[in-house]
């Protein structure tokens, strides 16, 4: 107090510095503090605006310059037409935090005008993201949508509880009395403000576990974000389809529809939709960053496709191949596709270069896609470490650089997959290749796709540890009426299945004859069977078609093929084939939903802990007899009626 019995103002955080324009440290202070306080809330929004202006151009057209690239913290999470977005945020935070603040802050009635201007503020940023969803993260909304809807209800506490302290016939319209705090008034607000979070929280754990319908588009292994797309500026498309039109127009239309899709903002260069002049093929092949050959019949004997090679190779093009394997669609063996090719342009082809199959079977479409995707990526400017390291891999055309890995959130692994019971897999001695197939089964793909490791059962994949392979006739007829028994029991208990590999050695022979007695005595009992169908030409791979005739015409005719066959694809493709082999055997993701659920539980957990400790601190009596609001941060000065800190 000063010597008239007045109050004398001091700095919250130092004591010793007295607020008065008659202290010159104080003097000092404040203009160093009012100085930091414009190159806040000016010049920092004035440098976003000028370094996002600069880099607009690079991030819409996705071709990165120097700048783009050291600006990509300001952009990287939204769409590219919405590069825009994190200045717009600085400036709604700045705005109920700074600039609200200068209106009326030496005036003792302004404290309401400034709550219902960081109301208006944060309802319309929320009313205005809910409209253009700038994030390319769909959890990412979600969770600013919260934090928007709670600053609104938090604002909307603030009003009602300055409209209490200022007038109490309006706080008389809420049930108190006049003369009382607003304490159970807000006590109400922020059980409110909890059940908002509980609620989002769960909200989120199910869009994350369930958002999967549809078409659903990659996303980056390691940021679980949608692969930024780039383009060096003399490239126009991110792909060339070089293809013919007799055999494989309607696959590659498929194709470019099918990439815009999961990989939003891709340009494919197609000739129905991009071809304004003949004579410029090696224009486009030139602009284009990576080019992709579908191999089908008659593609090697096309003058337009043959023009096509020859400059992607004088180029030294990336070169993804893209096989039609299918002859009734217009497909051809890939080894005739490689004598068909003229012999100069070979090694600039084939050579280390194993071509991605193209498939009509949902599931292995979508991992053509994902591989195409990732040899795209691969070229990109992004992803390139250095231009020294780009053109030697250019140079060497091996395709997709390793370190670029897209997934499907969706898509389901070997290793995401579990067997609620024992399954016992029969391989015939009469059936060549069964015994290999299985085993492959129960490893879940390691011994012939993790090169590199000894096979170790703790690496099996997901619940594959409980599938056993035998080569020992079993008794059919018993393990019929076990399954069928634990079925009336409704226990899970364990079943066998009978594995039939299907090749071109299946069913030839003495050892065919042995394998259909075999089929026929399994059929009889009702036994399962597992049909693998060997589409690896290095394993003996045939038509389906072929089965017809060589099968026993009265396992034929007993409908043995009416069950769908799974399909034993070669390279990558195989660990799709290992996943829909096992969810025929009845395993499922399961990982999923329990991490699902174990979410959900700990945000309620959370949610009630946060209600509990609330409560307790407003319940808490405090020195000055009240029922705590000045405990829980809020400092409420009545000779005012402003709420003068929100530190909760």
């Amino acid at each position: 107090m000063d010597d008239d019995g007045g109050y004398l103002p001091y700095n919250v955080d130092d004591l010793s510095l007295r607020c008065s324009e008659d202290d010159a440290e104080y003097v000092a202070t404040s203009q160093v503090a009012v100085g930091l306080a414009v190159i806040w809330t000016g010049l920092v929004p004035l440098f976003y605006l000028a370094l996002l202006c600069g880099s607009r151009r690079a991030i819409q057209r996705r071709r990165p310059t120097l700048l783009s690239r050291s600006t990509s913290f300001l952009w990287t999470d939204y769409h590219s037409n919405y590069w825009w977005w994190e200045l717009a945020e600085t400036l709604r935070r700045l705005a109920v935090t700074s600039y609200i603040l200068v209106v009326g802050a030496r005036q003792a009635g302004f404290a309401q005008i400034r709550a219902l201007a960081a109301l208006f503020i944060s309802t319309t940023f929320l009313m205005l993201q809910l409209m253009i969803r700038p994030y390319k993260r769909q959890v990412d909304d979600v969770l600013n949508g919260l934090f928007s809807l709670v600053l609104i209800v938090w604002f909307n506490a603030t009003i009602v509880i300055n409209g209490c302290l200022i007038s109490p016939a309006f706080c008389s319209a809420f049930g108190h009395k006049a003369g009382e705090t607003p304490d159970e008034l807000f006590s109400v607000f922020v059980s409110f403000l909890a059940v908002i979070v509980l609620a989002s929280l769960v909200l989120i754990c199910y869009i994350t576990a369930t958002a999967t319908d549809g078409m659903v588009v990659l996303k980056e292994r390691g940021t679980n974000a949608e692969p930024p797309l780039t383009l060096r500026r003399r490239h126009s498309w991110h792909v060339f389809l070089s293809h013919i039109w007799a055999s494989g127009q309607d696959q590659v239309a498929v194709l470019k529809r099918q990439l815009q899709l999961v990989l939003p903002g891709v340009e494919v260069f197609l000739d129905v939709d991009d071809l304004h002049d003949i004579g410029a093929l090696e224009q486009y092949v030139s602009e284009s960053a990576v080019v992709l050959i579908f191999l089908s019949r008659g593609y090697f004997g096309s003058r337009n496709c043959m023009r096509e090679v020859r400059a992607m190779c004088e180029m030294q093009k990336p070169v993804i191949l893209l096989h039609e394997a299918d002859e009734s669609k217009g497909g051809l063996p890939f080894q005739q596709a490689v004598d068909e090719c003229p012999s100069e342009y070979r090694p600039c082809l084939f050579d280390g270069r194993a071509p991605i199959p193209w498939t009509r079977i949902k599931e292995f479409q979508r991992f053509t896609l994902l591989l195409v995707a990732e040899q795209i990526l691969a070229h990109s400017p992004h992803y390139m470490l250095t231009e020294k390291a780009a053109k030697r891999e250019v140079s060497r055309l091996h395709g997709a650089i390793a370190s670029v890995r897209v997934y499907f959130p969706d898509m389901e692994e070997v290793k995401d997959l579990v067997l609620r019971r024992h399954v016992t897999l029969y391989a015939s001695r009469a059936n060549p290749g069964a015994l290999a197939a299985a085993n492959e089964l129960r490893d879940g793909g390691l011994s012939s796709h993790h090169h590199g490791h000894q096979h170790d059962p703790a690496r099996q994949g997901g619940g594959t540890s409980t599938l056993r392979v035998t080569e020992e006739p079993l008794d059919w007829d018993s393990a019929v009426a076990e399954v069928r028994a634990n079925a009336r029991r409704m226990q899970k208990g364990s079943s066998s299945c009978f594995v039939l590999y299907l090749s071109k050695q299946t069913f030839v022979g003495e050892a065919g004859e042995i394998l259909a007695a075999e089929v026929r005595a399994a059929r009889r009992a009702g036994a399962s069977l597992l049909l693998l169908h060997e589409n690896d030409g290095e394993r003996g791979s045939a038509p389906f078609v072929h089965f017809f005739s060589s099968t026993p015409s009265d396992l034929v005719d007993d409908g043995i093929y009416k069950q769908l066959a799974v399909a034993m694809l070669p390279g990558r493709h195989r660990d799709v084939s290992l996943v829909l082999a096992l969810k025929s055997l009845g395993a499922s993701r399961a990982e999923t939903r329990r991490l699902s659920l174990s979410a959900i539980r700990n945000s309620a957990q959370y949610a009630v802990e946060m209600v509990s400790c609330a409560t307790k601190s407003w319940r808490a009596p405090s020195k000055g007899g009240g029922r705590g609001v000045k405990d829980s941060g809020i400092h409420l000065e009545s000779g005012t009626g402003e709420i003068m800190n929100l530190d909760t």
